[in-house]
């Protein structure tokens, strides 16, 4: 079950908001069992995503994405060895990747999102690696997973995927 930020709690778009990431969800992979939003890049999705990429919040490649997360884990097991548990409970990270990867690139997502779990939603987008690369971070550029980072970027994400939806 996917735990929104708490800013979310009183929301008037909350339902629609898990009505929407549900009602898309389907597997991420033919023999997955990780369960993910499949979605359009609408307008609103689309500006949303451009805003983090200008305001520095968006990581592309899912190496980089990788290596940013297990040091974030580092920083956590090390303030829990502290008795400072600071680890998030919530969404705070949203995965976005293309719709056009191999079973094994998918097969690395379903690890990440699994491990790293309840702060990191996955999305895929009906879009090809080149257009979601050019879209996003210039021409002839490949990319097939985006990470959102920050709350309040991640909540301008999950309020974009409800314009033009």
């Amino acid at each position: 079950m996917l735990k929104l930020p708490k800013s979310w709690e009183a929301d008037p778009d909350r339902e629609k908001l898990l009505a929407l990431l549900e009602g898309a969800a389907r597997t991420l992979r033919a023999d997955g069992t990780l369960r993910v939003p499949h979605l359009p890049l609408t307008d609103g999705f689309k500006s949303a995503l451009a805003f983090a990429r200008r305001c520095g919040k968006m990581r592309g490649g899912l190496e980089n994405i990788e290596t940013l997360l297990q040091r974030e884990e580092a920083g956590f097991i090390k303030l829990a060895a502290r008795g400072q548990d600071t680890r998030p409970q919530a969404l705070t990270r949203i995965l976005v990747v293309s719709d056009d990867g191999s079973d094994r690139f998918y097969r690395h997502c379903e690890s990440l999102v699994t491990r790293y779990a309840p702060r990191i939603l996955c999305v895929r987008l009906a879009l090809s690696s080149p257009a979601l690369g050019e879209t996003f971070f210039g021409k002839e550029t490949v990319v097939k997973a985006l990470l959102v980072e920050q709350k309040e970027y991640v909540q301008r994400v999950l309020k974009g995927m409800l314009l033009s939806s």
